[in-house]
């Protein structure tokens, strides 16, 4: 189901927050679940953060910080000094690396008329510069126009009963649409994750090209799903391929890209996708994760995931062993490792009416308070 480029993330959101439920694919033992609520404490190194879905290390300790929608990018250097970087009062910044003195950052447009201000630019020095228009580009070649999503080779009686005035339609192909959300960089090419179009792009020398399509994501309707979106019974059991929504993008080892995706409005269904630069081929490499937003990735190839409304930062170790809460955190969203630390942005969606329902990993609702008070917090590894 498609929305503005505006309201598309936070409406898939919304979705993933009433349909708050534990993953199955995550452990579920009391004692896993009260490791990650022993973890210790968090340094805070920011308060009173809107939306805060970004972020960026540098190797001296300062972060940059996001607030998405409609606030400035934020530097807050050791010792929690913070000044503002870059502002656009009518688009949405986002999606930010660092490399060198260079920070790269998204744009997206404030509604679909604007999708020729989606692009990833690049401040150095106080000096902008668009690198790639990701707008055009969705505009001209939408990249994921022959897949299919929804429910794909359902009965007709029973897509029949759907009401696809509140639903949407059963089945439907990529729109064009432009959500930028994620980027980083290896050599002079710069990668973007986009989350409405579903693709990862490849910018260099101004040009973009679409590098990875990712592909629909089965996911079974359960009697939950159904009874949330207002589906016919026929339809428990049933397969809807939602579309991947990608929400990161990280360099691991190897030179290889790992992209985390929401996977649309389905709880378990969000998961790790690998791909090579050189060729774009990609594999799926984790499966099984609500709500993922943000991904880090360590030398050895640990992966740290953060799932946003389970509200849980998850350690899936390098080499395939089991997955393990790491930290139950209030809407984690944004995850960086530097010199030895896991940064996060966490609070993310306060005072946005949003309201964490109750896991095995969050034992008591949290409903977020009114007010900006999304935090920047440091773990040491």
């Amino acid at each position: 189901m498609k929305s503005t480029s505006r309201t598309r993330l936070t409406a898939l959101l919304a979705s993933a927050a009433a349909l708050a439920v534990s993953a199955g694919a995550l452990p579920s033992t009391p004692a896993e679940a009260q490791a990650a609520q022993d973890a210790p404490a968090p340094t805070v190194l920011a308060r009173h953060l809107v939306a805060p879905l970004s972020l960026a290390v540098n190797k001296e300790g300062v972060s940059f910080v996001s607030q998405n929608f409609g606030g400035p990018i934020l530097r807050i250097e050791p010792g929690h000094r913070t000044r503002e970087v870059v502002s656009a009062p009518v688009a949405e910044l986002g999606g930010l690396s660092r490399r060198g003195r260079t920070l790269t950052f998204v744009v997206t447009g404030d509604s679909t008329p604007n999708l020729a201000r989606s692009s990833v630019k690049t401040i150095k020095d106080g000096d902008v510069q668009r690198i790639g228009n990701l707008g055009r580009a969705e505009t001209n070649r939408n990249p994921d126009a022959d897949a299919e999503y929804g429910f794909v080779g359902l009965d007709q009686p029973c897509a029949d009963q759907i009401d696809t005035s509140t639903f949407g339609p059963v089945v439907h192909t990529g729109v064009i649409e432009s959500h930028p959300y994620a980027t980083a960089k290896i050599g002079g090419t710069t990668y973007v994750a986009d989350a409405a179009a579903n693709v990862v792009w490849s910018v260099a020398d101004h040009k973009v090209k679409a590098l990875s399509v990712l592909p629909p994501i089965p996911a079974e309707v359960t009697a939950d799903v159904a009874g949330q979106f207002g589906l016919p019974d026929c339809t428990i059991g049933e397969t809807f391929y939602a579309e991947p929504v990608p929400t990161d993008v990280e360099v691991g080892p190897h030179g290889r890209l790992y992209v985390t995706t929401l996977a649309g409005e389905f709880p378990d269904a969000g998961g790790i996708f690998r791909i090579n630069p050189a060729n774009g081929t990609t594999t799926e490499v984790f499966s099984g994760l609500f709500a993922a937003t943000g991904l880090a990735v360590d030398r050895n190839g640990d992966m740290y995931v953060a799932m946003l409304f389970p509200g849980v930062i998850l350690r899936i170790p390098a080499g395939g062993g089991a997955p393990q809460p790491f930290a139950t955190v209030n809407q984690p969203a944004a995850l960086e490792i530097s010199d030895g630390r896991l940064y996060a942005t966490v609070n993310v969606l306060s005072g946005l009416g949003f309201k964490q329902r109750q896991t095995q990993f969050a034992p008591r609702d949290q409903e977020l308070r009114a007010g900006p008070a999304g935090k920047l917090v440091r773990w040491k590894l």
